[in-house]
């Protein structure tokens, strides 16, 4: 299996099932079995090697790996000592599909790198903290599900032709990705790729639905969040890194993108859910 296509029956129907987050000591390897469930599994640090069945996958950071049930599953090499991973395991309907009458809603890789990480991270930290508290009912579990098999899906685009709207659209996203940390502005990103700053923020705005600023903002948010998971630098070390000078307009930023304060984003996420070698359970 290359992609797993999903109808919309199997997408609203999807049984949740218990989710994780594994953190390695260093030791042990994934264990040897059989499960009747599917499970995805996203590396948010290090790298995971996995076999299924006589298929070894080696999943990197920020990548997924879908593993089927039924099949063999173990760990191809030892736990690496910098290694965290999600998991999750669900469960799906058969495909109401037939013939040639194929109307499917996703197209799931088998190692998949999807384009926002750091939503499926949210997602997860959602579904492990309600699991942990008794808060996950059976639809707000299929939903969370759901909304992070669309994370994790893989869009075919639908028209090949390029405009070159979309090139330069592409040109602006990618000086963004690149640059997002630095003190830069709609104006800055025009002189860089030589073009009129109103003309570029209509294209960047008509390609991807929000103006250049908002972008930056965006990008620079994602980046705190990751850094609030993965690191121990204070609030205002963390709005530096990102790309703000000022740490209140950070705080007004982030809670209007994530509608809470770094603070507290970072508090609600120490709650979560941790396996540790063993079967030992613990909060971080």
């Amino acid at each position: 299996m290359n992609y797993l296509l999903l109808d919309k029956h199997q997408l609203i129907n999807t049984t949740a099932d218990i989710a994780g987050l594994f953190v390695s000591r260093g030791i042990g390897k994934h264990i040897d079995r059989k499960i009747d469930t599917w499970e995805l599994l996203f590396v948010r640090n290090g790298e995971l090697s996995m076999m299924e069945d006589n298929q070894v996958y080696t999943i990197k950071k920020y990548q997924t790996l879908l593993l089927e049930p039924q099949r063999q599953h173990v760990g191809a090499k030892e736990y690496a000592k910098d290694l965290v991973f999600y998991w999750l395991h669900f469960r799906l309907p058969k495909s109401k599909e037939k013939g040639g009458n194929h109307k499917f809603e996703l197209r799931l890789p088998k190692l998949g790198n999807p384009a926002r990480p750091e939503i499926i991270m949210e997602l997860l930290h959602r579904y492990l903290d309600d699991q942990k508290s008794g808060r996950l009912k059976p639809l707000q579990a299929t939903l969370l599900v759901s909304l992070i098999l669309a994370e994790v899906a893989d869009y075919e685009k639908l028209h090949t032709h390029v405009s070159q709207h979309q090139v330069l659209a592409e040109q602006i996203e990618n000086y963004l990705v690149a640059h997002a940390h630095e003190p830069i502005t709609t104006h800055i990103v025009a002189e860089a790729l030589g073009y009129n700053p109103d003309y570029l923020g209509q294209v960047y705005k008509q390609e991807f639905g929000q103006t250049i600023t908002d972008a930056i903002h965006h990008k620079r948010v994602a980046g705190a969040q990751q850094m609030l998971l993965n690191t121990s630098l204070n609030i205002s070390e963390i709005a530096f890194e990102c790309g703000f000078m000022n740490v209140g307009y950070f705080r007004k930023i982030f809670r209007r993108f994530i509608g809470i304060t770094p603070g507290q984003y970072r508090r609600m996420h120490t709650r979560t859910f941790i396996n540790l070698l063993g079967g030992s359970e613990t909060t971080y």
